[in-house]
């Protein structure tokens, strides 16, 4: 009996062994298998951000970035499809077709059309006697309704005809005086029919000390050169006020229009201070519009 007993508690220890052993290989296997299934070969995810199909960079959370052809707009902006050039930021530019205003109607920077233009009714002159000799030269414009010109009394004296030359090279022939004023030195003739030059405007008044001034003349006989300068002062005489200034002048200049920064006739050039340093000397043309007036 007794060693019965003791062969059941061999028996009994050797079966409570092997069902150890064959729970432990159970539970290994199940532990296998799930570690099986959590292997995946995509990026994990992190926990509450979705990171959705792309072949780009990944957006960050929370921003879109829309379909587009051009340069993407910054988050909070929109860059509009144009083919114009982008005004920047802040600035406006408005389109336009209108024409620039000519000098001489508020423009205050010439340029070299404005300049042509005006050049285009002011002429060379060359006085002859009624021998046919030259016996002076210079300058003339035109003016009031395009049928008048003015230049220095003292370049038509002892005149029989003059040739005139215009800004491209035309000629025509003058024969007529209509009047003339000693004091201002100051001549007005008449103009072909056919000369076509446009007139230009005259200002009453006198320009201010320090105005800009500019002339187009003939001097030596180039064809209307430009010279700029400025506004020295008023000579006061007895019968009339000229007007000093810089714009440098030479001989064939007498009875040039000088002009202010507007493009208008302030001025007729009449002489020069041979002893001063470019001090040059025109009538106001203000005593050309009395002497046409009167």
């Amino acid at each position: 009996m007794h060693r019965f007993q003791k062969m059941f508690k061999i028996h009994i220890g050797i079966v409570f062994f092997c069902v150890m052993i064959f729970t432990a290989a159970c539970t290994s296997k199940q532990t296998s298998g799930n570690e099986t299934e959590a292997v995946i070969t995509d990026t994990l995810v992190p926990t509450g951000e979705v990171i959705p199909e792309t072949t780009g960079a990944p957006v960050p959370t929370g921003k879109v970035i829309p379909e587009t052809t051009g340069t993407p707009a910054p988050t909070g902006e929109v860059i509009p499809e144009t083919t114009d050039t982008p005004a920047p930021t802040g600035k406006v530019i408005p389109e336009t077709t209108d024409t620039p205003a000519p000098y001489g109607e508020g423009k205050k920077d010439a340029s070299a059309g404005d300049y042509d233009r005006l050049a285009g009714s002011v002429v060379k002159l060359e006085v002859y006697n009624d021998r046919g000799d030259r016996i002076s030269t210079g300058s003339g414009f035109a003016a009031f309704d395009g049928s008048i010109l003015i230049t220095a009394r003292h370049v038509v004296v002892n005149m029989d005809y003059m040739m005139s030359t215009l800004d491209d090279g035309t000629t025509f022939r003058i024969d007529r005086l209509i009047d003339d004023d000693e004091n201002s030195d100051i001549c007005i003739c008449a103009l072909p029919e056919d000369a076509g030059m446009e007139p230009l405007v005259l200002m009453e008044g006198l320009p201010a000390r320090g105005t800009e001034v500019f002339t187009i003349s003939s001097q030596f006989g180039l064809v209307n050169l430009l010279t700029k300068g400025n506004v020295c002062g008023i000579w006061e005489t007895e019968d009339v006020s000229m007007i000093i200034f810089t714009a440098p002048v030479s001989g064939g200049s007498s009875g040039a229009p000088l002009f202010d920064e507007n493009g208008s006739v302030t001025g007729i050039v009449t002489g020069t201070y041979d002893k001063g340093q470019n001090l040059n000397i025109a009538a106001p043309a203000g005593a050309a519009l009395s002497l046409y007036n009167q």
